[in-house]
């Protein structure tokens, strides 16, 4: 059987049309234009309970004059759903009343499980809520069966597929722009970092005094510019993270971190700035509350939360820094000021790209930005597995929050508990030592996080890579459910992948393993025990350095 097939059109276009809105439409027209030749029938499903009316619908098609159609047809829904589910189908022509189920339920359901063809609903008497109903479950059109003839069949099919070609196009084109500007704000925010980090440097050399005494008129016009600089040099980091998002590179590792030493991090950089100010910046987070993420990245969402906060609280006004343990799966984080607040229109909308809230800063510092920072922050908290929500009232202040999951080594290990209690197999802990002798601490944690993603796509599905204990430590750890005579086989694997990378290739490393064993009645114990268990012998094995729990699989050794 053969798919309607559809014929190229003209090219892609040029960036600069494609950045065009009539350009865009003229390359999307003559794309339509194009499709409408066919080179095979159009694949038709009817899903009809009455055979009659399958057979006068199907001799209507057969009087078709400008298309070809390939008919199928089903007797009830659950019929249809195997046949679109086994079939390439081009359009579904779909009965409303379909015994026990409707032809609305069955359209919406197939849309659901992935058909992304056009859909026409038949019945025998009109009713404007199921027209509306419709309409607004994607139904391309509405036909009654008494006022159908050949021509207004075949035209009705003819125009739902050609609405869905538009569509198609016009998300393909769409995608393509997103694709060439965010290549081009790319290329222009990498251009700009460099002369924008020699502007700061020398002003600072001067603000510093190397080049000579300056009275205070020219401290304070230096001042104005150094800050001007620092809010540009922000903007390009912004534009580069947002291009990062639409092209999935903007990435997290996530690792075992205290909640307390990141908000006091943010705090100590923040403090002075807010005291410039007159506002009053304090934290508020227990010491011993340990969560999963990735410290340079929370950092970030808070920088852009206190940014923004400094920008809107008028002086004598207050920011507080909180976190505080919301369920046993999530902390919450909170940056609560005492600024106008944020009208309801502008919540929904001031986390989406380019989103601003109207006006200016209530301080002297009125500068504006690009409207990146808080889709930025979605995007972190996002790679978290958090969600990120402003809680505000005009007049009284906002509350921004975001959730970070707590630290649990059992959740990390539960699906490998899962595959061993499914297979019977035995757990094997795998170690990996980056040896990174004589690198920086920024240096080793970049390698570190590199070397992680590619381990990462080296494990089978199974396989577990656990979250280190320390951004800066220099050792992986994966829990895989294998025997012991496998061991090396895995080690190889994940040798074999770091070699070939260009940034890892030289990047010494060890592996060693230690078996970790369920123990007779592990199938009797609930799986949240069991991954208690569990959890707590492998933080008792990462934590050992004895030779009696940890065996050699390979040495590699390379200049580092």
């Amino acid at each position: 059987m053969m798919r309607a097939a559809t014929v190229a059109g003209p090219g892609a276009g040029t960036p600069d049309e494609l950045f065009d809105a009539g350009s865009l439409e003229e390359a999307i027209r003559s794309r339509i234009a194009a499709s409408e030749v066919t080179s095979g029938p159009i694949r038709i499903l009817l899903v009809e309970d009455d055979e009659d009316d399958y057979i006068v619908t199907s001799a209507m098609l057969d009087d078709a004059e400008r298309i070809t159609v390939e008919l199928s047809w089903a007797e009830s829904a659950e019929q249809a759903r195997r046949l679109v589910a086994d079939g390439d189908y081009d359009l579904l022509l779909v009965d409303h009343r379909l015994g026990v189920d409707t032809g609305l339920e069955f359209v919406r359901q197939a849309m659901e499980d992935g058909f992304r063809g056009p859909s026409i609903l038949l019945t025998g008497v009109y009713d404007g809520r199921i027209d509306d109903d419709a309409l607004d479950a994607g139904v391309s059109d509405y036909l009654v069966k008494d006022t159908v003839d050949a021509v207004l069949l075949e035209r009705s099919i003819r125009y739902a597929l050609q609405h869905a070609r538009f569509v198609e196009e016009l998300e393909r084109v769409r995608v393509r722009q997103i694709e060439l500007k965010d290549r081009f704000l790319s290329h222009v925010s990498h251009e700009l970092r460099t002369p924008i980090a020699a502007v700061y440097q020398f002003v600072t050399i001067l603000l510093d005094g190397l080049a000579g005494e300056l009275d205070d008129e020219q401290r304070e016009y230096l001042g104005i510019v150094l800050r001007n600089v620092a809010q540009l040099g922000t903007m390009v980091d912004d534009l580069l993270e947002a291009t990062r998002t639409q092209t999935g590179k903007l990435q997290a590792t996530p690792v075992r971190a205290s909640a307390a030493t990141m908000l006091s991090a943010a705090h100590a950089e923040y403090e002075q700035q807010a005291a410039d100010r007159g506002v009053t910046l304090s934290v508020d987070c227990p010491e011993d509350l340990p969560v999963q993420a990735d410290p340079a990245r929370v950092h970030q969402v808070l920088a852009n939360l206190l940014n923004n906060a400094l920008r809107f609280t008028p002086p004598a006004g207050s920011i507080e820094i909180t976190c505080e343990r919301h369920d046993d799966l999530t902390a919450v984080v909170s940056v609560v000021d005492t600024g106008p607040g944020i009208d309801a229109r502008d919540v929904e909308r001031i986390f989406d790209r380019l989103g601003q809230v109207p006006g200016g800063g209530t301080t002297t510092d009125s500068r504006r930005g690009l409207g990146l920072g808080l889709f930025i922050c979605r995007q972190l908290v996002d790679l978290h597995g958090g969600r990120i929500w402003v809680d505000s009232t005009p007049g009284e202040g906002s509350a921004f929050r975001f959730t970070l999951p707590l630290w649990s080594l059992a959740r990390c290990v539960a699906p490998a508990v899962t595959r061993s209690l499914a297979t019977g197999g035995p757990l094997v802990l795998v170690r990996l030592t980056l040896n990174q002798r004589n690198r920086s601490t920024e240096r080793r944690r970049r390698i570190r996080t590199l070397a992680g993603q590619v381990v990462d796509r080296a494990t089978l599905p199974y396989d577990v890579m656990l979250p280190a204990v320390d951004e800066a430590d220099d050792v992986i750890h994966l829990l895989a459910p294998i025997p012991k005579r496998n061991v090396a086989t895995v080690a190889a694997r994940i040798s074999e992948a770091l070699a070939a990378h260009p940034r890892l290739s030289g990047v010494g490393r060890r592996f060693d393993f230690a078996t970790v064993g369920l123990h007779p009645g592990a199938a009797e114990q609930s799986g949240d025990d069991l991954a208690e268990a569990l959890a707590a012998r492998v933080d008792e094995l990462i934590g050992s350095t004895a030779h009696g729990h940890w065996h050699p699989i390979e040495r590699t050794t390379h200049d580092v």
